[in-house]
């Protein structure tokens, strides 16, 4: 680019006041032209000065510089905001894209209605976990209690390893303190437990939830005593499903725990266990 000569826009000193208004003076395209060339500061110092000495005040200087750089920023802002609206529209519209949105509105679905929480759940009787016995506890069979003569409680204390938290969907046992062993899925280093009961939003009286419980950890089906993962407390207030890690660590891998109920939050007559999960590495 050749060199620019400031002098080429700007009239004489000879020239009075009426003929410098006159004069087409396009501050604007010279200021454009100016911040183009390769020498923006050193270019910049002396157009300024320039402009001081044709301007009636610094003020109008900066309203010129200001308004200038605002139209530009604005326009570039603009064209900016266009083209991020033309990359919107046609990914909006990519069936590729589409379905890919598809695909992880499923899986989170999927997620939710099964498992809820994304961690591998080794007390799932789906995957080969069962229950071994209940010591010294009996099942509640809703159906003789003339208050629940229509309900469908299960009686089978297997409900505790399948998914499903809705009301009704759960294993009731005599009391407010109970027994009852798990054969895991495989043999694993236990890091946590879950212990889900249904929602507050579903039903008016919950006193039938576990609150204080223990887990243990057995060498077998038969063991009289085990290994204590710690006690924990279900808040009935908080989620409707919890997630508690152990309280004391053990490096033996478990095959079989047993799950102790300790108290409920009222109920004297039974106590409801909707979901209990086991996880670990």
């Amino acid at each position: 680019m050749g060199n620019l000569d400031i002098s080429d826009f700007i009239p004489t000193p000879k020239e009075n006041l009426r003929e410098l208004c006159a004069w087409d003076f396009n501050i604007k395209n010279v200021l454009k032209h100016f911040l183009t060339v390769r020498n923006v500061l050193g270019i910049a110092v002396v157009f300024i000065s320039v402009l001081c000495r044709y301007l009636p005040s610094k003020e109008a200087l900066c309203v010129v510089v200001v308004d200038e750089l605002l139209a530009n920023c604005q326009s570039k802002l603009q064209d900016e905001i266009a083209a991020i609206r033309n990359q919107m529209n046609d990914i909006s519209t990519n069936p590729l894209f589409l379905n890919l949105i598809d695909e992880k509105i499923q899986a989170a679905v999927h997620l939710y209605d099964t498992d809820k929480i994304g961690l591998i759940d080794y007390a799932m009787e789906s995957s080969g976990a069962r229950i071994i016995s209940m010591p010294g506890t009996q099942a509640f069979n809703h159906a003789f209690n003339l208050a629940d003569m229509f309900s469908t409680v299960p009686t089978d204390a297997s409900k505790i390893l399948q998914p499903g938290t809705l009301p009704g969907q759960c294993f009731s046992f005599r009391g407010s303190t109970g027994r009852i062993r798990i054969s895991l899925a495989c043999p694993v280093y236990v890091t946590a437990f879950t212990l889900e009961h249904v929602h507050k939003s579903l039903a008016q009286n919950r006193t039938s939830a576990p609150k204080e419980f223990q887990v243990y950890g057995l060498d077998g089906e038969e063991a009289t005593d085990g290994f204590s993962f710690g006690v924990f407390k279900y808040n009935l207030e908080g989620n409707a499903l919890q997630m508690f890690k152990v309280q004391n660590q053990s490096s033996v891998l478990y095959k079989h725990l047993e799950l102790h109920v300790l108290s409920n939050y009222g109920n004297p007559t039974y106590t409801c266990i909707y979901r209990f999960r086991v996880h670990g590495k």
